[in-house]
């Protein structure tokens, strides 16, 4: 278990979110990150675990079968603060390519993990 507590979190432009962990270093919250979403079904798509993009699904799949196939992809960044490590939490993606349904489910995944990242 991580050896760190959340210490807030702030909205950012865009839709995104930033969280702030207190008693870590920012390669504590890195590894917490990528084991979490791991845990999840999500691998590293792009960039690397301390400013990359986090997905899960098929891209094609998603071309073909639109909301009804799964696809999500998520950014994430980490960085020391003062005292701190932030994490800044945003949709690598919208959804609408999978219509309605795609982007209704893009929102409850994301919902969904803003809530769990509070927890690492």
């Amino acid at each position: 278990m991580a050896q760190f507590v959340f210490a807030g979190t702030q909205a950012l432009n865009g839709g995104g979110m930033r969280y702030t962990f207190g008693g870590a270093d920012a390669n504590a919250v890195v590894a917490a990150v990528g084991e979490y979403f791991a845990r999840r079904g999500y691998s590293l798509e792009e960039g690397t675990p301390v400013n990359g993009m986090y997905g899960k699904g098929s891209a094609a799949g998603r071309a073909l079968l639109g909301g009804f196939a799964t696809r999500f992809k998520f950014k994430v960044a980490v960085y020391s603060g003062e005292g701190v490590a932030v994490l800044d939490f945003s949709k690598g993606m919208s959804g609408v390519a999978g219509g309605a349904i795609g982007a209704a489910k893009m929102a409850k995944e994301f919902t969904t993990i803003q809530e769990e990242l509070k927890a690492l």
